[in-house]
């Protein structure tokens, strides 16, 4: 045990060190950065406060003060690690009590008005914090165990003293609440009683910003009246009253958050007068604009009084220069009301109409527009020019292959059996002698080469090898047809190298390049650094998985590249699959079955089922019925963010079967699902040309596509 402390010690030492070398430092060594480097050096300190915790609590005495101290310490260093790190404004609690404490507003508006408070895990001292301030109610959104024991008995005891109330609304992690969730929810902070209120998850992040979100849109759509006999709770009311005694100077204070003592110190900026709310707040409150936009004279049609031009019958366009509105109306409306308008002018755009029936131009400021782009695990806000939507380009996805430093080893597959040795034995030989490249091929396409003479520089890997082939193979050549690469990309269950298909097989779609050309098709790939680069295509995967009973099946997981497919195997009865949508049921399907297609399987079996054929830069799924008995029921094309479940009813006549790709066949039983989503890494495949075309000469290559004898002229 004493080890284990020691390590655990070590080991937090050595995240430490790693984490300011990479965060300070400005470097990792990790190429595949999913998270940012402070999020992993978080993620990593949590885990090394787990297993010494774990630790210690065998080794130190269940109930001595020495333990008890230790725990606390650590429970503090994990909510630490759990925070995000912004300011906070003074009074706030600290970072080890509660985690990611922050206000939560309905609207923009007043700075110091808040419906809630939110956070993640609470220890001793921040509930001691929530007391003071005379919290009343706590709603906990974790559905896991608590883990820190001491902190749940304390805030037991206040609930049985009556002292604060905690509601539990449980939410499942990396889930959204309900519909009815949110409802409770709201209806507790619409209730003055229970002010003030704070919402907590585990980290006060991912559910406490679902559930926040999801409230404001519940209350601004008019699900809730919030007409209520108190006034909300301000941040002076949490933030400065910690005692009775504040109480009479909370009204001093309130003006200003940062107390100050001298002319000097009140002119000196905040901690925070660089983070992200206080330059929001810094520029709405200026909306400065360049000089030359300043200077620029803005115009608008306006009328003349009719009086003025009574003299010629006629109305005289005039050009004026808009100024602030009186309170005047022209035309009986409330046309008067007074507007603020900015020192830089107005904006045109505005129509209204006048008591003469002439349209006129009046000033307005057009409410601007942000557009958030995410991709589940990023979001980026662009600010939308003039509040118009626009295309600036079409999304082309173009990649091109180059390399940074010159490949080494090349991975040759071939179909199963004798066939095509003799064109093996040529690409092989080409890369070694010619390239300089270490050739590897599977263990039985191994033991063939072994027969033949001088090509002992063969080499091979093992079933164990598989995990990690994906770091010592640069790029894969395929020799064959459509299934070859089927087999790739089983073969390689995470990251896949670039590959090069030559076909060699009796349909070959996917087979772009001839075998005639493979000189220098694997010269371009190689020398892709030092000539031009070439194309390749990223070919989306679906990440599969099945599960029993509520929990996934161990090493039931699987990465297809074509199609998932569900069906009745050999039952003379129809089947009957449930399908869900991010846990929606979306329909029922009484088929012979239903398949879910990436865009490259779009021309395999979706095709000859009745779906579209989709160009595989096309981010989606396909969901194609297989011989469905009903007219209406036809195929559908869904996004990729989409989370599809294909689940075997408990009232089904019969059960189900699986395939993956083809391959993997296996039955699914009453109340098994399939739970298909995107993967994260696709599988690049190098161009003869580039995507579209390669696309296009498939379809007429292997299907014929729109041939049909050409009409004879009149």
């Amino acid at each position: 045990l004493e080890e284990k402390v020691v390590a655990g010690l070590g080991c937090i030492g050595a995240t430490l060190h790693q984490g300011r070398l990479d965060i300070l430092g400005g470097y990792s060594n990790e190429e595949e950065e999913r998270l940012p480097r402070l999020a992993r050096f978080r993620s990593k300190l949590r885990g090394c406060c787990s297993s010494l915790r774990t630790s210690l609590q065998s080794l130190l005495p269940a109930k001595g003060d020495q333990n008890l101290a230790v725990y606390r310490i650590l429970h503090r260093l994990t909510n630490v690690c759990l925070d995000a790190g912004f300011p906070r404004p003074d009074g706030a609690p600290c970072y080890g009590h509660i985690p990611n404490f922050a206000t939560v507003k309905l609207q923009k508006g007043d700075e110091n008005l808040v419906e809630f408070w939110r956070g993640g895990n609470i220890n001793e001292e921040g509930l001691e914090w929530l007391l003071q301030r005379e919290f009343k109610t706590i709603v906990d959104l974790r559905d896991e165990d608590p883990q820190n024991e001491l902190a749940e008995a304390a805030l037991m005891k206040a609930e049985a003293s009556g002292r604060i109330r905690r509601v539990r609304i449980p939410v499942s992690v990396q889930t959204a609440p309900t519909m009815e969730q949110v409802r409770e929810f709201a209806d507790i902070v619409s209730d003055a009683a229970n002010r003030p209120v704070f919402l907590q998850s585990y980290a006060g992040v991912v559910r406490a910003s679902a559930m926040v979100s999801r409230w404001r849109e519940f209350v601004l759509r008019g699900g809730l009246d919030r007409n209520c006999s108190e006034p909300m709770c301000t941040v002076e009311d949490i933030f400065l009253e910690e005692t009775p005694d504040k109480a009479s100077e909370s009204s001093k204070v309130a003006a200003n958050m940062l107390r100050t003592t001298s002319p000097f110190e009140a002119q000196m900026p905040g901690p925070d007068v660089f983070s992200r709310m206080s330059m929001a707040r810094f520029f709405k409150r200026k909306r400065t604009l360049p000089g030359s936009a300043r200077r620029q004279r803005r115009t608008i049609y306006s009328r003349l009084d009719p009086d003025e031009n009574a003299q010629n019958g006629r109305f005289n366009a005039k050009v004026e220069v808009p100024s602030k509105p009186s309170g005047g109306s022209t035309n009986g409306r409330a046309g008067g009301r007074a507007k603020e308008e900015d020192d830089n002018g107005a904006v045109q755009g505005d129509m209204c109409a006048s008591k003469t029936g002439v349209v006129r131009l009046q000033s307005r400021k057009k409410a601007e527009m942000y557009l958030v782009r995410t991709d589940g695990y990023s979001c980026t806000r662009e600010r939308v020019t003039e509040s118009t939507l626009a295309f600036t380009h079409p999304s082309t996805q173009q990649q091109m292959l180059m390399w940074k430093t010159a490949p080494k080893t090349v991975l040759l597959l071939k179909k199963l059996g004798e066939e095509l040795m003799e064109e093996a034995k040529q690409v092989a030989s080409f890369l070694y002698n010619h390239e300089g490249m270490n050739v590897m091929v599977e263990p039985d396409v191994h033991d063939r080469f072994a027969r033949f003479p001088g090509f002992g520089f063969i080499q091979t890997f093992y079933n164990h090898d598989i995990g990690e082939l994906h770091e010592r193979v640069d790029f894969v050549v395929c020799l064959g047809g459509d299934g070859v690469i089927l087999h790739a990309s089983n073969l390689f269950r995470s990251a896949v190298p670039p590959v090069v298909s030559f076909n060699l097989g009796s349909l070959g779609f996917l087979t772009a390049h001839p075998f005639e050309d493979f000189k220098q098709d694997l010269r371009a790939v190689i020398h892709g650094n030092r000539i031009e680069g070439v194309y390749v295509t990223l070919r989306m995967r679906l990440r599969c998985e099945i599960v029993r009973d509520g929990q996934p099946v161990s090493g039931k997981v699987f990465e297809v590249l074509n199609e998932v497919v569900v069906d009745r195997g050999s039952n003379p009865y129809l089947c009957k699959i449930e399908c869900y949508e991010r846990n929606r049921l979306i329909t029922k399907v009484q088929a012979d079955g239903v398949l879910v297609a990436t865009p490259t399987g779009s021309t395999a079996y979706s095709t000859a089922a009745g779906g579209s054929m989709v160009h595989p830069n096309v981010p989606c799924m396909l969901f194609t019925p297989i011989c469905p008995h009903s007219l209406s029921f036809r195929p559908v094309i869904l996004p990729d963010s989409a989370i599809l479940e294909l689940k075997v009813p408990s009232d089904s006549r019969s059960n189900a079967w699986v395939s993956f790709d083809g391959k993997k066949r296996q039955q699914l039983t009453k109340g098994d699902l399939v739970r298909i989503h995107m993967g994260r890494n696709p599988m690049p495949t190098v161009n003869k040309s580039d995507q579209t075309s390669d696309w296009f000469r498939s379809l007429d290559r292997c299907f014929n596509w729109s041939a049909r004898k050409e009409q004879m002229a009149l």
